[in-house]
């Protein structure tokens, strides 16, 4: 049978494969015991910066005050009105990281795609890889979205293997767009690294088909992982879930 059939996964993304990678035991509660997991406020911010994001590309004569409002205004629905010192931190990252992601799209192309689905194939795996890509623009490129407090010096690992899955996709040329508070970076990803990064989503691939392929159940996949509590991947919710897991 076709290991990941057994386990009712149709398809793969790319981040349950980072996920599968970086943290595995987090992708067995997730992916096979079905533990739901309320986003962070981080990621609800830069969910936030590109909601403005998207009003300047689709009106490059917005304001930036106008795109801030709908970005603050994004924040403020998903966080429910939560008030606290996390959420008010990420709050007031919201206007300067935007600012950061006008100011490096000033001169790009006329957008002509917003979360654009993509379905991609890995030899040897039977299931497809679906992923979204965050902009695309009439000359074909592929810019993807990163907010983060710390600027990068080279684009993540995780991040290239993600965008490899976009480049093998659409056969188009990928960039990372990271923006902080304070500065922005705009990393291509060469035809090296996207050659690389695919391999890498092949081995992943392959090493979660050969343990659901050696398992029976979810019970089962569990014991061939274990959970790194330390890891900024976990939070009081999924270690509670968690530990009903791993006893």
């Amino acid at each position: 049978m076709n290991p990941f059939e057994r386990f009712g996964i149709k398809h793969l993304s790319p981040s349950s494969l980072n996920l599968w990678a970086n943290e595995p035991a987090l992708y067995v509660l997730k992916y096979l015991h079905g533990h739901k997991d309320e986003m962070g406020a981080a990621a609800k911010r830069g969910t936030a910066v590109e909601a403005g994001l998207d009003v300047w590309l689709f009106n490059r004569d917005a304001s930036v005050s106008d795109c801030t409002d709908v970005a603050i205004h994004n924040y403020r629905i998903n966080t429910l009105g939560i008030l606290d010192d996390e959420h008010d931190k990420e709050a007031g990252l919201i206007a300067p990281m935007l600012a950061q992601a006008i100011g490096a799209l000033r001169n790009a192309p006329p957008l002509i795609a917003r979360q654009l689905s993509i379905e991609t194939w890995i030899d040897g795996i039977p299931v497809p890889i679906i992923g979204f890509l965050d902009y695309v623009f009439d000359d074909g490129s592929i810019v993807d979205l990163k907010t983060t407090a710390r600027l990068p010096s080279a684009p993540r690992p995780d991040h290239i293997r993600q965008v490899s899955i976009y480049a093998q996709a659409r056969q188009a040329p990928v960039s990372l767009l990271y923006v902080t508070p304070t500065k922005h970076a705009r990393y291509h990803a060469s035809a090296d690294q996207v050659a690389e990064g695919l391999a890498e989503v092949s081995r992943i691939a392959k090493t979660l088909a050969r343990v659901l392929s050696a398992s029976s159940t979810a019970a089962d996949v569990a014991e061939f992982v274990a959970p790194k509590f330390d890891s900024f991947y976990w939070n009081d919710n999924s270690i509670n879930a968690a530990r009903k897991v791993w006893l």
